[in-house]
């Protein structure tokens, strides 16, 4: 699993997309998830368990034998609770560390899921801004997402300026 870590602007929701929509369609699907305060366990749950069939027995998995792709979009937005837990990042982290979720349905059934891969993109902590707790934050490789230079910048947005104005 991969998370994403960088200030607004730094393109870093643009950039998975943009890699997202390079594999290969035949062998790999992508689920794209968008996190808020409003984001509740359940919520992230069903969303997951729409995405997959039953493969065998408590086996879960992506349609057709494929492998899936799963992108939450502003992971650390989900609210705290009153102990300083987001309890939405622990039904991710349950589900990347152990993969699998209980089922909503039948309590104390184990569900597995195969076949998961996991992007994660967030705002630099700080200034008010949250942070995701080490319980979940250590199943990804942390990647820093620096804003780009002024020239680059310049460039950018005075090509998309000058386009317009033509």
């Amino acid at each position: 699993a991969v998370l994403f870590v960088g200030g607004p602007g730094t393109a870093k929701t643009s950039t998975i997309l943009q890699h997202l929509a390079q594999q290969d369609r035949s062998s790999t699907i992508c689920k794209k998830l968008s996190f808020s305060s409003a984001t509740t366990p359940l919520i992230f749950q069903r969303a997951v368990e729409g995405s997959v069939e039953k493969r065998q027995g408590r086996t879960l998995g992506p349609p057709g034998g494929k492998s899936m792709v799963v992108f939450v979009d502003d992971i650390s937005m989900p609210e705290y609770n009153e102990w300083g837990d987001q309890i939405t990042l622990e039904i991710l982290r349950q589900l990347v560390e152990s993969k699998g979720l209980y089922n909503l349905d039948k309590p104390g059934e184990w569900n597995a899921i195969v076949d998961l891969r996991f992007v994660g993109a967030m705002l630099r902590p700080g200034g008010g801004k949250a942070d995701i707790p080490n319980r979940a934050k250590r199943h990804f490789h942390v990647v820093n997402v620096a804003l780009p230079s002024v020239a680059s910048m310049q460039q950018i947005f005075g090509s998309m300026v000058e386009a317009h104005f033509r």
